[in-house]
């Protein structure tokens, strides 16, 4: 996951090409490459739809924010110290409780997320994860605190891996946390990338978690040089799904990540500013729904995803057989109207598919 207004995660591996406008792509094209065999069964009529509700947005956000198009809302983030200690505060805890209550007033399960693009490469959480009693430590807390606060689930995004040996700590975690949450009835997440250090993430690690979300967007705009261009296409969510499935990860674990937000590429050289599309809906009032780049104006030289490129990767989501889309994050939407949610959702709804309500908190 990325903390957007500032460079977090910058990938080293990318699609040699990546489209500029990619709206227009049918959303029943298989990803370019794959060599998995074609699967011919039905397609769902409900899929997953998550969403990320970031620590740093007010207490009254939380309360009041509408769950009711969500299968599952994540609190993000909470970290550790290396001794598997959860770092957390009593502000935030109260953030949790109300996310909780509205969430499972909405039949959404809410689940707590680890870790945050702010800890890009931490160090910190390879010596928890790869000393075996740090290890089972935070899996206890992390079990301990979700039944104490009513979480249904945890996610681990823990991004940046920088070698094999990050990668070996990353699976013990995962295995770790994957035994105590599951005996207590609670869901596990992963969250991952699709190049660079994603090559460290082993396929027995990502294995252990019910859902893999995959950050399909950060392409480009987050680091030194990054090159104008989509940092969000569909051929990058279509190579992403492509990428887990050579990875050894079934179709039926994946979440696709959609971004709420854009790069605006004015000021080269990146870094580059990202833009909520809350504020791009309100710069541009008359925007039309195809729009992925916007030309002049407050954001001129700005990349981002419109609705129908949001609603035609939630159908790609869906003709690949994978659980559906997650987004970062749900308060950079824009209201009413407006909202690519709603689009989406309405979307959806135009071919017959619904957003899935778990029954269990383990997907």
């Amino acid at each position: 996951m990325k903390i957007p207004f500032q460079k977090i995660t910058a990938f080293t591996l990318l699609c040699c090409t990546i489209a500029l406008i990619s709206c227009s792509t049918p959303e029943a094209v298989a990803p370019t490459g794959t060599s998995n065999p074609v699967d011919n069964s039905p397609l769902a009529n409900e899929i997953m739809i998550n969403g990320y509700f970031p620590s740093y947005r007010p207490l009254t956000y939380f309360s009041s924010a509408d769950y009711s198009n969500l299968s599952i809302a994540y609190f993000a983030f909470i970290v550790c110290d290396a001794n598997g200690n959860i770092v957390t505060n009593s502000t935030n805890e109260g953030k949790m409780a109300a996310m909780i209550t509205a969430a499972h007033a909405a039949n959404t399960k809410a689940y707590l997320s680890f870790g945050g693009g702010g800890y890009y490469g931490s160090t910190t959480f390879y010596d928890m994860a790869r000393n075996a009693t740090s290890r089972k430590e935070f899996a206890h807390q992390v079990k301990t605190f979700c039944l104490a606060k009513g979480f249904d689930g945890f996610d681990v995004d823990w991004e940046g891996l920088a070698n094999s040996s990050q990668g070996l700590a990353h699976e013990a975690l995962l295995t770790t946390l994957k035994d105590t949450l599951h005996n207590a009835g609670l869901g596990l997440a992963v969250t991952v990338q699709q190049g660079g250090s994603a090559s460290f993430f082993t396929q027995t690690g990502i294995n252990q978690a019910d859902l893999v979300q995959i950050m399909s967007y950060d392409a480009t705009g987050t680091w030194s040089g990054s090159p104008e261009d989509q940092h969000s296409s569909y051929d990058f969510a279509s190579a992403g799904i492509s990428f887990w499935k050579g990875k050894g990860i079934a179709a039926s674990k994946l979440v696709v990540g959609v971004p709420f937000y854009g790069y605006n590429f004015s000021n080269m050289p990146c870094p580059c500013a990202a833009v909520t599309y809350s504020s791009i809906v309100a710069a541009y009032p008359d925007l039309d729904d195809n729009t992925d780049y916007l030309f002049t104006g407050t954001y001129a030289d700005t990349y981002f995803n419109g609705a129908y490129t949001i609603s035609q990767k939630a159908k790609l989501a869906r003709t690949q057989r994978t659980s559906g889309i997650m987004i970062w994050e749900i308060s950079q939407d824009a209201t009413g109207s407006k909202s690519l949610l709603t689009k989406t959702v309405a979307s959806l709804a135009a071919i017959g598919v619904s957003v899935k309500k778990l029954t269990n908190s383990i997907p």
